[in-house]
């Protein structure tokens, strides 16, 4: 019993140990650079102060937030190259290429593209993409471009606080308590800290659980089940009759059906799945 227990502490801790290095691999780098002014639009001053807004919002939002400026994109699109940039920096609050969202200001088409990934799809419906692009544009075209910015940056983190719904047409509309209360509790379930809280919980009770069981002596040895200390070994023949067997129709697999909440998504680069829309300026 007690080689068990020590069996079982010894993989659970193993697990423990994986799950907090997955953690740190995978979680939220709040010290990477989260502002790549590429086109030149912006002040160390104001780059250092997005910089700051993007860790706080994303930590509050649990979604990566990026800003990107260029002067060309190399002749791609402006939905290609933001999708792109994204992957090759292996953006995402939960993990590589997780939940995310990237603004690209392209000047060379004077374009702004917004890039959603992961848990942001759901939330950044196109009619709330298409509030936080007008925001924002209202901005750059009078070159205002820090200011365009922090539009991204709030508006972006507000609507992560709680899903479209039918009310939410005009992109102010709130969710009922009840609604509020389980987008919380469902993006609470994305927080890794929280996951391997609960792992280690239920570790801990487990070993506490066996521990317990070890206490009460065992009253059973070897000769518990002998008779004047002589066993008898009785001999038992399995014979085989024959072999039946049963078929099941394999079930056809349903349509998926869309939501009510949610933005249109499509495969983008290496694969990924991607959400967004943009606008000029």
């Amino acid at each position: 019993m007690v080689k068990t227990i020590r069996r079982i502490t010894a993989r659970i801790t193993a697990l423990l140990v994986m799950a907090l290095f997955f953690c740190m691999m995978c979680g939220f780098d709040s010290a990477g650079q989260k502002v790549y002014d590429d086109a030149g639009l912006l002040t160390s001053d104001q780059i250092t102060r997005l910089e700051a807004l993007c860790v706080n919002k994303a930590e509050a939002s649990q979604i990566d937030l990026i800003i990107v400026t260029t002067n060309s994109t190399k002749g791609k699109s402006s939905m290609r190259y933001a999708e792109d940039f994204y992957m090759a920096h292996d953006f995402g609050y939960d993990k590589l290429h997780g939940d995310g969202a990237l603004m690209l200001i392209n000047m060379e088409e004077r374009e702004v593209w917004i890039s959603t990934s992961g848990n942001a799809i759901r939330y950044l419906s196109d009619t709330r993409i298409d509030n936080i692009v007008t925001a924002v544009t209202s901005k750059l075209s009078s070159g205002n471009y820090y200011d365009g910015c922090v539009a991204f940056i709030n508006k972006t983190s507000d609507y992560m606080t709680y899903l479209p719904s039918s009310s939410d047409a005009g992109g102010n509309g709130m969710t009922t308590t009840v609604g509020e209360a389980a987008s919380l509790s469902e993006k609470l379930l994305y927080a890794m800290p929280v996951k391997l809280g609960i792992a280690a919980a239920v570790a801990v009770l487990v070993v506490c659980i066996l521990r317990m069981k070890n206490k009460s002596r065992m009253t059973v040895d070897s000769t518990s089940y002998m008779h004047d200390n002589q066993y008898d070994v009785n001999r038992r023949v399995d014979t085989y009759l024959r072999t039946s067997r049963v078929r099941h129709e394999k079930p056809k697999p349903s349509e998926s059906s869309g939501g009510s909440s949610g933005g249109s998504s499509h495969s983008g680069s290496g694969g990924h799945t991607f959400g967004g829309g943009g606008g000029k300026f």
